[in-house]
């Protein structure tokens, strides 16, 4: 499965699966379908000029098998932001799948998508009417931290991997101590702060619903996640 057409199907499809049905976009979308063969080909350009890897945006996906973890942290990061805020989870993961697809691109090449005014301002990163200033801001911080987070994780993998067993053991015992596996996460927050650091208003509530999500999520990354999966092998 390296053909990117292929690749990005197959992402719309976990993403369908795993975080929000992308087909059913209704008022976000001022009640217009989303063209889907354009997405399609905007995701797999995306994976043609290496804007993102297929592994890492499977894994935030949920796409490989018996690991939602990147989900679970979408999921549960943006709840917490949609109760404080009253507005509806779903429409957030759908924008957050959107996003995942599209980010990267300027205005005037997603003019052909059938998006909104408001979606196309929101994936080029203009908080829109689409959704509320802290909900943008939200799924581009979220983004940010999990897209941050999962790179780390492959490389870790794909190093441990590549070892010979006397160095495997070595990486398990060195990321089996939460203290390191928190230096990925700190690392992922920080980049993620950066991202949305002109949002000045915004980023302070962000910073207030990640504390909380950090104690209610206190396992973001386990060890399983680091060498449990071959991210080398894309998803069947």
């Amino acid at each position: 499965m390296s053909d990117p057409k292929t690749l990005a199907h197959a992402l719309i499809e976990s993403l369908v699966a795993n975080l929000a049905n992308l087909r059913e976009l209704g008022p976000l979308n001022e009640n217009k379908e989303a063209n889907p063969t354009f997405l399609q080909n905007l995701a797999a350009q995306k994976f043609q000029t290496k804007k993102i890897t297929p592994q890492a945006a499977f894994f935030m996906a949920g796409a490989y098998s018996k690991n939602n973890r990147m989900t679970a942290v979408f999921k549960t990061y943006l709840g917490l932001v949609a109760e404080k805020w009253g507005f509806s989870l779903q429409d957030a993961l759908k924008c957050l799948s959107i996003y995942i697809l599209l980010s990267g691109y300027k205005n005037q090449e997603l003019t052909s998508t059938g998006l909104s005014r408001s979606l196309i301002m929101f994936v080029t990163g203009e908080p829109s009417r689409a959704l509320k200033p802290i909900t943008s801001v939200g799924i581009y911080f979220i983004h940010t931290f999990v897209q941050v987070m999962t790179t780390q994780v492959i490389e870790i993998n794909r190093k441990y991997k590549a070892a010979p067993p006397d160095q495997q053991e070595k990486l398990v015992k060195l990321y089996s101590a939460p203290e390191r596996r928190g230096m990925i996460v700190g690392n992922a927050a920080t980049y993620a702060f950066q991202r949305i650091s002109s949002y000045k208003s915004e980023s302070i509530e962000i910073s207030k619903i990640f504390k909380t999500f950090a104690k209610k999520m206190p396992v973001v990354i386990a060890p399983d996640d680091l060498f449990g999966p071959d991210y080398n092998q894309l998803p069947a």
